[in-house]
C-alpha cells in the first residue's frame, strides 16, 4: 500500500492518500472512516456517506480505472474522494482540504 501525504506550512497534514498498486491485490482494513480497500464496495461507502451530499460519477476509459466509480463529499473539515474500480471495489481513498480537478484521477 502507497500513503501519500504532504505537510502544510504549520507542520500539520493536510492531505492523505492510500492507494493500491493495480497489480497488487491485498485487502487493506483499518483505514479512515473504517473503509477497506479491495473489500468496500460502491453501495456500503453510499450507505456509510448517506449523510454527506455525496457526489456520484462514472469513470470514463481514461481513467485510473475505467468503469468504475468516483465519490466526492465533503466530511467535517475535509473533502473525501473515493475511487473504485469496475467490480465495484474500492481502490483509493484521498482526504483533502481542497476538492482535486477530477482530470488527476
Amino acid at each position: 500500500m502507497e500513503l501519500y501525504s504532504n505537510y502544510g506550512a504549520d507542520k500539520s497534514v493536510n492531505e492523505l492518500f492510500f492507494d493500491i498498486p493495480e497489480d497488487k491485490f491485498l485487502v487493506v482494513e483499518g483505514l479512515p472512516f473504517d473503509l477497506a480497500i479491495n473489500k468496500t464496495t460502491v453501495k456500503e461507502a453510499l450507505s456509510k456517506f448517506s449523510r454527506h451530499n455525496v457526489k456520484k460519477e462514472k469513470l470514463d476509459a481514461g481513467s485510473s480505472f475505467p468503469g468504475g466509480t468516483r465519490l466526492t463529499m465533503k466530511t467535517g473539515t475535509h473533502f473525501t474522494t473515493l475511487l473504485f474500480d469496475s467490480k465495484n471495489l474500492l481502490k483509493f481513498i484521498g482526504l483533502t482540504t481542497s476538492l482535486i480537478d477530477p482530470a488527476a484521477n
